[in-house]
Parts: structure tokens; sequence; C-alpha cells
């Protein structure tokens, strides 16, 4: 690490010349130019992550209602009953699976 140099990464400032944009790191130093192309570009990704944002705020809401939606089926249906009689399965060979019944 040099003298220059901190725990956290220096701070970016981005400035406007003519028709290009410079960004200067915190100690100064020229870090490079954006052409209006670039700039065009970080525009349009940013609209686009905005739109995304969008759907993913709808597909959230969606996903919110149909989750109250099954939460009212589970509460206003009861739960089927799974206990028959014996009775019902009178051929069943029970010792076929080591089960026994209680007396």
């Amino acid at each position: 690490m040099s003298a220059r140099t901190t725990e956290h990464p220096p701070v970016a400032i981005m400035t406007r010349r003519a028709s290009a944009r410079t960004q200067l790191s915190a100690t100064g130093d020229n870090e490079g130019a954006m052409s209006d192309a670039d700039e065009k570009l970080i525009v349009k990704l940013g609209r686009r992550i905005t739109e995304q944002n969008k759907i993913l705020r709808m597909i959230a809401a969606s996903l919110q209602d149909v989750e109250s939606h099954l939460r009212q089926i589970a509460v206003s249906s009861p739960a089927p009953n799974y206990q028959m009689a014996l009775s019902e399965y009178p051929t069943f060979d029970r010792s076929s699976i080591s089960a026994t019944v209680p007396g």
C-alpha cells in the first residue's frame, strides 16, 4: 500500500468538461474520460434497471396476492380426513407390512 491510500477507497468525483466527462479520484488523479456514447449507455442501462425494478415490484405484488388467496383457502377448507375404519380394508394383509392392530 502506498502512503496515499487509506482503509476506504477514494471517493470519485464526476466533472463536466466540453462533451466528455472526466472522473477524478479523491487524490486528483485523472482516471479516464467518459465519452458521450458511454454516458448514453449508462443512461439507457439506468432506464432498463428502472423498468426491471418496476416489473419485479409487480411480480412481488402478484405473489403477495397469491399468498393471501392460498391462506384464505387454507383457513376456509378443513383438512381432509385420512382416518378410515379398518373394516373398509377387509382383504388387506396387515402381516405383509408387519402391522399389528391393537385390540
